[in-house]
């Protein structure tokens, strides 16, 4: 009935099967679809095979952020090593303050660590990113 009266494109048709998906179980029943074999196992195949590209391109992007976050960790646990290291007892605000940096700031410090002389640079520094 569908595929006769109304022509729906290919995404259409498969925008009216999601539609139907979320209805109660007994409006579902009431508006069942007819389709043609070929039609219901190419729609599936589709529906598949978009799945199984969703799940690899969420993997990649999981895998990308997860070495963004590793890199971001690994520069500011070497910062603040290195400040330990040249200012020993920085307050602990100091340290809790370097390690709410972005990537950007923690790039800024890494520079500006070669011009600090004692703790208040340090805390100076931090100050003027307010």
């Amino acid at each position: 009935f569908v595929e006769t009266y109304l022509k729906l494109t290919a995404a259409e048709f498969v925008r009216l099967e999601e539609m139907v998906e979320e209805l109660p179980v007994e409006e579902k029943e009431k508006f069942m679809i007819p389709m043609s074999s070929a039609k219901r196992e190419g729609y599936q195949e589709g529906r598949q095979e978009g799945r199984q590209e969703g799940r690899q391109e969420g993997r990649q992007e999981g895998r990308q952020e997860g070495r963004q976050e590793g890199r971001h960790e690994g520069q500011t646990d070497l910062l603040l090593r290195q400040l330990n290291g040249r200012f020993p007892g920085l307050p602990e605000s100091a340290l809790l303050r370097i390690e709410r940096l972005n990537a950007e700031q923690l790039d800024d410090l890494s520079v500006a660590i070669f011009g600090f002389t004692s703790p208040t640079d340090v805390s100076g520094w931090l100050d003027r990113l307010r």
